[in-house]
């Protein structure tokens, strides 16, 4: 993965587990100019027949790490610790014929695509007060995975 033409570092990620999930990953990188910038994902052939990609900006990070992640196969509940003024980032993936209906609590979702056999979701909280931990739930069956920033 690039970003902007530099080479992104992945904080967390999950592979497929199970009959609903699919891969879900998180990836970043400091890009020191401009505003704007193209995302280049490389798949080996046939490994990829679905997918989303979803973009979040943030400016004027301590550290390009993720201060905290945790993944689940399976959705439900995920505790991740944020510092004061951080972010984090939820993102939902799902390889069903049933669309999953995506509820996320703790984070605020900015983007869902539902096609045939893939569902994702994306979601995020900006400026969070510090929480050890900052509870983040998504309540549909599927491989989810967060990341603080600060």
């Amino acid at each position: 993965v690039t970003i902007g033409g530099i080479a992104a570092t992945k904080h967390v990620g999950l592979a497929s587990a199970g009959a609903f999930s699919t891969p879900a990953q998180i990836w970043s990188a400091l890009v020191p100019t401009g505003t704007s910038g193209n995302v280049f994902l490389t798949v080996p052939s046939g490994d990829l027949d679905g997918g989303a990609v979803y973009v979040w900006s943030s400016y004027n990070q301590r550290t390009p790490a993720a201060t905290a992640t945790n993944t689940s196969p399976s959705g439900g509940t995920l505790s991740v610790n944020v510092l004061a003024g951080g972010f984090v980032i939820g993102v939902a993936a799902a390889s069903n014929a049933t669309p999953q209906a995506f509820t996320w609590v703790g984070v605020t979702e900015d983007a869902s695509d539902k096609v045939p056999n893939f569902q994702n979701s994306g979601a995020h909280a900006a400026n969070c007060v510090a929480a050890t931990p900052r509870t983040v739930t998504e309540s549909s069956i599927c491989t989810v995975v967060t990341a603080s920033f600060r």
